[in-house]
């Protein structure tokens, strides 16, 4: 996890700050020398381009992110509290002194500094995913999955915050909200290793959570009703542990009816029902969810059997390669209007 954060900072602190040519080709000098192996002479460019260049962040941070190559945390540490007092400092300094000290072991410096960040920074997805992450290590899973979704409130567009809750959700009894969030963060972040590995899980679990019985009968299984008091061992609220009882499960019943197996293409037409229920039962009035608002105007543009297929795909490729084979106008409409649509 930390790997992949820090290498998304990098990339982000390339392609968001506005950069002169001359910043940008030291700048992508520097990095090509880490990506090479050589964080010395990176820091050493760094270190000239900065005094040239001394009202931008942007140096001490890329300096900081080569100490963190070498596993020399006290000097990321030192160059990214540098990297923060510039005024278009950004909370990538706060993510990555936080990181730094976890891993020197200092967990509660790190929240300190998430914290820190947070004062400048209070609609930062990633601080609040960060500090979700040291809390979960420590097995404090409740101020963990509030730290996650405080982090959903505050920058609702940042996947990750999303992803953690899904694994979360999707490996307790709770799976409704699971699904949400899984298919949420899809939306979010496509084409990335995270976004196969969700969509294999959601699948997984829409065949585990639906029993399809001899003759007629069924079982739907994603939600076992918790009804927690305030800081109990999950602290869900009663509102959010009474969703999967009283609108997921039985809409996903209802939306079972005459379907005899649970693949690929049952899913999609279950879904479908899924969602044509939720409105015209007027749910969206009552139990109001972003997500399945996104589901509407998809099946309203004409593309929800393609989007099905993409969001479980992975789940059973085989099938998805079948499908794609005998829609391929289906399948390219989809792809155009969802590329245009984000």
């Amino acid at each position: 996890m930390r790997t992949l954060l820090t290498a998304i900072c990098i990339l982000v602190s390339l392609t968001v700050y506005s950069q002169s040519d001359e910043k940008k080709s030291a700048i992508d000098k520097a990095v090509e020398l880490m990506d090479n192996g050589f964080p010395d002479d990176a820091i050493a460019m760094l270190e000239k381009a900065k005094k040239q260049d001394p009202k931008d962040f942007t140096y001490d941070y890329e300096i900081a992110y080569a100490y963190s190559i070498k596993k020399d945390y006290k000097s990321a540490i030192e160059s990214c509290k540098r990297a923060a007092k510039f005024a278009n400092a950004s909370d990538l300094c706060y993510q990555m002194m936080g990181n730094s000290y976890d891993y020197l072991g200092e967990s509660e410096n790190a929240i300190n500094a998430y914290k820190e960040g947070l004062k400048k920074f209070p609609d930062s997805g990633r601080l609040y995913l960060e500090q979700g992450i040291v809390r979960w290590i420590q097995k404090k899973e409740d101020e963990a999955i509030s730290l996650f979704e405080k982090g959903i409130s505050v920058d609702p567009t940042y996947p990750s915050n999303y992803y953690n809750l899904a694994k979360f959700y999707l490996g307790t009894t709770e799976k409704a909200w699971g699904m949400v969030y899984g298919e949420q963060f899809m939306n979010l972040e496509r084409n990335t290793e995270r976004t196969e590995n969700m969509s294999k899980w959601l699948y997984e679990a829409y065949k585990s959570g639906i029993k399809i019985k001899s003759g007629s009968s069924f079982a739907v299984s994603f939600s076992k009703t918790i009804m927690a008091e305030p800081n109990s061992s999950t602290d869900l609220t009663k509102s959010k542990a009474m969703f999967g009882f009283t609108v997921y499960e039985p809409l996903l019943a209802l939306s079972i009816i005459n379907e005899k197996t649970i693949d690929l293409n049952s899913l999609d037409k279950i879904r479908t029902n899924f969602i044509k229920l939720y409105f015209s039962r007027k749910f969206e009035e009552k139990v109001p969810v972003v997500l399945f608002e996104t589901n509407k105007i998809i099946l309203d543009a004409g593309h929800y059997e393609a989007y099905n297929h993409w969001l479980l795909m992975k789940g059973d490729e085989e099938g998805f390669s079948k499908w794609k084979s005998a829609n391929e106008d289906k399948w390219n409409k989809f792809v155009e209007w969802y590329n245009k649509n984000k």
